[in-house]
């Protein structure tokens, strides 16, 4: 009788699961996003709406045919996809929903991960740290492995695993590798092709620290591996068609405290990961027992991070130059020196952003990579040098100047500054940014 209540009670959690993953209209309006709204205006009408769901269950069910669902663009040379119609976002979305169940979700937080490499590399203990980059991830990703991976998912849909072998092989046939970059679903399959990978390194003898993000790998060992054997060993182990960038690659041999410090007792390094430059220095007080002390690890903006806003500063100065809209032009600096509440229309809750939360870990609120920015800032208003800035420069007024001046990323970041930036006028600051002035 118990086994039989068991027996039945199996099935019934069994049947739950695949209707979770139907492409019933109901589930795929689950789907649908605020902002969807915004980008597929005929949405707003109730009767598109039922005709575009209409649409994307009769596409999971019936496929795609000979028509491919993505459409792709060129960003900074790589080709970017997403999907067509927005019956075919639903369709992609529901599949990437009903695959992410069986993915492993156990990335800590960005700002848990820094911490945590913080207090490990302030260590006195002898170590050797790896920075590694898989060679163009997404785009040499095997689709025949990630199919395999697929089709061994115990508890996914017949109809879900034939949807993605659909969707990869019309992407294939385009005449391109590896799985998509840009849409969601990808990240889904990548993260799933690698799981395997991470689970072996973490628990791999000599490994204090493990992370990957993307296709960046941090890695901290006890420095008694062989470092040749040991990279051949972990490229071996990646899924196969990927390998290690060896362009990219950094190795850093530290040494154990000694007992007494003195001044040149270790050597400075510094190395970039998840958006911040490390720099890790011997323990300040030369002379002194080494076990009450611990190496400096300073945090700063990476110098990448850095190009990147100098980049939207100067594209912000150069839609004003065509346009003359300055109010536009404030309105994109101090969305660049603050902070602000952004709402996750996908998990339905809202994350904070900012100068301050995108770069928490910082060990100075002066920082040099904030201070560079200021004075870039500065140099941009004062200047009238140059193609750009002496066209801007006859179009700012003192006034203008000084209303710009008042923004800083210092200050955004010690003060913290919040700002609300309602959702259409974040689209018109963001429009400079994508190539549409």
């Amino acid at each position: 009788m118990g086994n039989d209540g068991v027996s039945m009670s199996l099935l019934s959690n069994t049947a739950d699961a695949f209707l979770d993953q139907s492409f019933s209209i109901h589930s795929l309006k689950q789907l649908i996003q605020r902002k969807d709204y915004g980008r597929w205006p005929e949405l707003t009408s109730d009767a598109a709406e039922k005709f575009t769901l209409e649409q994307a269950e009769a596409l999971a069910h019936d496929g795609f045919g000979t028509r491919n669902p993505l459409t792709t663009s060129k960003t900074r040379g790589k080709a970017i996809y997403q999907p067509a119609s927005f019956a075919d976002v639903l369709v992609l979305r529901k599949l990437r929903s009903n695959i992410q169940r069986f993915v492993p979700d156990v990335l800590p937080s960005r700002h848990f991960i820094v911490t945590n490499m913080i207090h490990c590399l302030s260590e006195g203990v002898a170590y050797r740290l790896y920075r590694l980059d898989v060679e163009s991830f997404y785009e040499s990703i095997s689709i025949a492995g990630v199919l395999k991976k697929v089709k061994e998912l115990q508890g996914l849909s017949t109809l879900s695993k034939n949807l993605c072998a659909e969707v990869l092989a019309l992407h294939s046939n385009s005449g391109v590798t590896g799985v998509p970059r840009g849409v969601p679903l990808s990240a889904t399959l990548a993260e799933l092709m690698m799981s395997q990978f991470d689970r072996e390194m973490a628990l791999r003898a000599g490994v204090y620290l493990y992370y990957r993000f993307v296709d960046d790998i941090f890695i901290l060992t006890n420095r008694e591996e062989n470092k040749v054997r040991f990279l051949h060993q972990i490229s071996q182990e990646l899924p196969s068609s990927l390998k290690f960038h060896l362009h990219k690659r950094a190795v850093c041999e530290v040494a154990k405290l000694p007992k007494k410090i003195t001044a040149i007792a270790s050597s400075s390094f510094a190395f970039n990961y998840l958006g911040y430059e490390f720099r890790v220095q011997p323990p300040a007080s030369p002379g002194q027992d080494a076990r009450q002390h611990r190496r400096l690890v300073e945090i700063d903006i990476a110098d990448s991070k850095i190009r990147k806003i100098k980049t939207k500063i100067v594209l912000a100065f150069c839609a004003f130059a065509a346009s003359g809209d300055f109010e536009l032009l404030r309105l994109r600096i101090k969305y660049l020196t603050a902070n602000m509440r952004i709402k996750d229309f996908y998990r339905n809750t809202y994350k904070l952003s900012g100068i301050y939360f995108n770069y928490p870990n910082l060990t100075s609120h002066r920082s040099p990579g904030l201070l560079a920015l200021d004075r870039f800032l500065a140099n941009a208003v004062a200047s009238d040098k140059g193609r750009l800035f002496s066209r801007t420069a006859v179009m700012l007024s003192t006034a203008r100047k000084a209303a710009i001046s008042r923004y800083s990323f210092v200050r955004g970041y010690e003060k913290r500054c919040f700002y609300h930036f309602p959702v259409h006028q974040i689209r018109r600051i963001l429009r400079c940014w994508t190539h549409d002035l």
